[in-house]
């Protein structure tokens, strides 16, 4: 096991945002299906990335990838290999349309707790579209096409179902309708792949019930993709400028489409010094007062929004907090116990966490269990400068989005010793 250990030091300086896992995602799979090679500039050797990556491969595409510099030769030659989706969410959500819009087949794998994440509305979705799968849950076996050009799929759960089967239609080369029955789950993710696609020349219709994709439409290549970067791992370093110096994130574009920018509204509503350009954010140390939100839509958010509460004077409420459940880990029970050891009150009730923030914590020889989940162990790493002797398991957990997380904090000032355990 990798344990990190952090010991308290304010943090002043700037770091660069890693680029956008959602972004990526999405423009590596348009770039899989372009008659011409596709340059992406801005992707990290994350696992999820790997998962991704690795998937496409088993259909024959071909990646070179150097840095952050990824080249994407599209698929000439069909393959068939299993394709393991380690444990990324949005790999198996978006690699299921794809597969069955092809006509691929193959056994789809992954980790022990990506079985557990909920994938059955899609199957469904599948089936009734003319895909045979034999399971609701990894493993499973997957074989045929999708034979209709109206897919209907309940968007409460997550956005990905719907992100799947738009990055999909163009593949199935006829007009595609794509009724959303349900609330739409994180709506702006939507907008990420909506935006994505039109940079690989798709354009997909907006209509009452879902969307509509013209048949006849192809992707193709842009030449180079720049990928922005992500606000949802920028949070971390948010959080450690207001409540423990000065610290400045580069490379985020303020017109993003990416959702969890909002956590910047909700920061300042608390009181947060932030200040933010075109390209940058900047956070200063201040004290925060207490809120009520509704989190829903930027669950990656959560982590940090909940411990920004703790440290603030009142009691805040934040609602829509159930889908951290299905992530990594048990995210609310995770952040519940982080907040208990740091003596911070917190109830849980009817998809509502209450937290009685303190207005300023202190804690000595924290031990936070990241339970393998990377969102857990960055967010311990931040927790561990305001405390004292702060370990963190399960700190390879980090790999999953942001590899070289543990440098960026100490190059900030933080000190940290990341040690493999036996």
């Amino acid at each position: 096991m990798i344990i990190a250990n952090v010991d308290k030091s304010e943090l002043c300086g700037s770091v660069f945002a890693e680029p956008s896992k959602s972004f990526a995602h999405r423009a590596l799979i348009c770039a899989a299906f372009c008659e011409q090679p596709t340059t992406i500039l801005g992707i990290t050797k994350s696992n999820d990335m790997k998962a991704t990556i690795g998937c496409l491969a088993s259909l024959g595409v071909k990646f070179s990838l150097d840095e952050t510099v990824c080249m994407v030769t599209p698929r000439k030659i069909e393959r068939t290999a299993p394709f393991n989706c380690l444990e990324s969410g949005s790999t198996l959500r978006f690699i299921l349309p794809i597969i069955s819009a092809i006509g691929q087949g193959g056994v789809v794998t992954g980790s022990p707790r990506l079985s557990q994440r909920p994938i059955s509305e899609l199957t469904d979705c599948l089936k009734n579209a003319g895909v045979s799968i034999d399971n609701d849950a990894l493993p499973l076996k997957i074989d045929g096409t999708i034979k209709k050009d109206k897919l209907v799929i309940n968007g409460e759960k997550t956005s990905q179902y719907i992100s799947g089967l738009l990055l999909a239609a163009p593949l199935l080369k006829k007009d595609v309708t794509i009724e959303v029955i349900g609330k739409r789950s994180s709506k702006n993710y939507i907008d990420i792949t909506l935006s994505v696609m039109k940079s690989f020349g798709v354009t997909v219709e907006e209509t009452e019930k879902g969307f509509f994709i013209k048949g006849g439409q192809k992707y193709l290549s842009p030449c180079d993709y720049f990928v922005e970067g992500d606000y949802s791992n920028a949070g971390f370093f948010m959080l450690a400028g207001i409540l423990n110096g000065d610290v400045t994130i580069d490379n985020l574009n303020a017109r993003s489409f990416q959702g969890d920018k909002r956590a910047i509204e909700l920061l300042r509503e608390m009181g947060a010094n932030i200040q933010q350009t075109d390209t940058r954010v900047i956070c200063k140390k201040s004290s925060l007062r207490s809120i009520e939100f509704d989190g829903d839509d930027i669950p990656d958010m959560l982590p940090v929004l909940a411990v920004a509460c703790a440290f603030a004077r009142g009691e805040s409420r934040i609602y829509g907090v159930d889908r951290l459940k299905l992530k990594e880990s048990d995210r609310l029970k995770a952040i519940q116990k982080i907040l208990s050891n740091l003596g911070v009150e917190n109830d849980y009730a009817e998809n509502c966490l209450s937290i009685k923030g303190k207005g300023s914590v202190v804690a000595d020889a924290v031990n936070i269990d990241s339970n393998n989940d990377h969102r857990i162990a960055m967010l311990g790493t931040i927790i561990g400068s305001i405390v004292s002797n702060t370990t963190i398991l399960d700190y390879g957990s980090v790999d999953k989005s942001y590899p070289t997380f543990a440098n960026d904090f100490a190059s900030l000032g933080g000190k940290i010793n990341v040690k493999k355990c036996n």
